[in-house]
């Protein structure tokens, strides 16, 4: 099953435990960092990209993949399971 995880805040940590629980269980997860999540450093083993207008409008670079809008659309609908923080 292919699982995206949205997380906008990683003060929490249950998101990231649960994205990695979904791993150990043989999931292909994905993290998409969206508002102040793209400050973040993430140590995850799977796909972790970031809102591209959210991390222009925080700081406008990071060493992640960014992805547009448009691009979160097709991942939400490309995912069996979104689950969002």
């Amino acid at each position: 099953m292919k699982i995206l995880h949205i997380i906008r805040h990683m003060g929490d940590s249950r998101a990231l435990d649960t994205a990695r629980a979904h791993q150990r269980q043989g999931h292909q997860v994905t993290l998409l960092l969206m508002q102040d999540a793209v400050l973040s450093r993430v140590r995850f083993a799977g796909e972790v990209v970031a809102c591209q207008e959210d991390v222009s409008a925080r700081t406008g670079r990071t060493r992640l993949s960014t992805v547009d809008y448009d691009g979160i659309v097709r991942m939400v609908f490309e995912h069996d399971r979104v689950i969002s923080w």
